[in-house]
């Protein structure tokens, strides 16, 4: 389990995008959750994930990494 320090969010009706950073570092996290999140921009939530659920990009290409497809 990680935090994520929450920057701002986009309710988008049947899921909400959470954007952020993992919680003590500068490393960019966006984050869909299925329904409507009641968080604000300066919470810090607790995320945990399966880790075949990641999508992981590299910064500088935009390339998915480590796709296996």
């Amino acid at each position: 389990m990680f935090q994520l320090s929450v920057s701002f969010i986009e309710q988008l009706g049947a899921d909400t995008v959470v954007h952020g950073a993992v919680a003590g570092t500068a490393a960019p996290l966006v984050v869909r959750l299925a329904g409507v999140q009641r968080q604000q921009a300066g919470a810090v939530m607790p995320l945990r994930c399966a880790a075949e659920d990641l999508h992981l990009f590299d910064a500088e290409t935009g390339q998915r990494l480590g796709s296996g497809a």
